[in-house]
C-alpha cells in the first residue's frame, strides 16, 4: 500500500465517561494494574477512577490505548499513513 492511496490506521481509544459509567466490578477487574501515572508507577484502582474523573472535569472525552502522536481527545486517532512497504 501506499500512503497516497488514501490508506489509513487508527488507534483504539477509550470513552472516559463510558468507562466511568461501567459496574464497579467491571471497572475494577478492567483497570486493574494496567494505568500508569506520568512516572510509569501502576496506579490502583481507585486512583485510576480518580483520574479519569479529573480528566472529565477537564473535557477530555477519549484517551488513547498505548502511543499515539496524532490524537484528539474529543474524536480519538486522527489517523497515520500507511506507507507502502518494500519487498525484502
Amino acid at each position: 500500500m501506499n500512503a497516497s492511496d488514501g490508506k489509513t490506521m487508527s488507534h483504539f481509544c477509550l470513552s472516559l465517561e463510558g468507562a466511568l459509567a461501567w459496574p464497579r466490578k467491571m471497572f475494577d477487574r478492567s483497570f486493574n494494574n494496567c494505568i500508569k501515572d506520568d512516572g510509569g508507577r501502576v496506579l490502583s484502582v481507585a486512583e485510576a477512577r480518580t483520574r479519569f474523573e479529573a480528566l472529565v472535569a477537564k473535557g477530555i472525552k477519549l484517551i488513547p490505548y498505548g502511543e499515539c502522536d496524532n490524537f484528539d481527545p474529543d474524536h480519538g486517532c486522527k489517523g497515520h499513513p500507511v506507507k507502502e512497504e518494500v519487498p525484502a
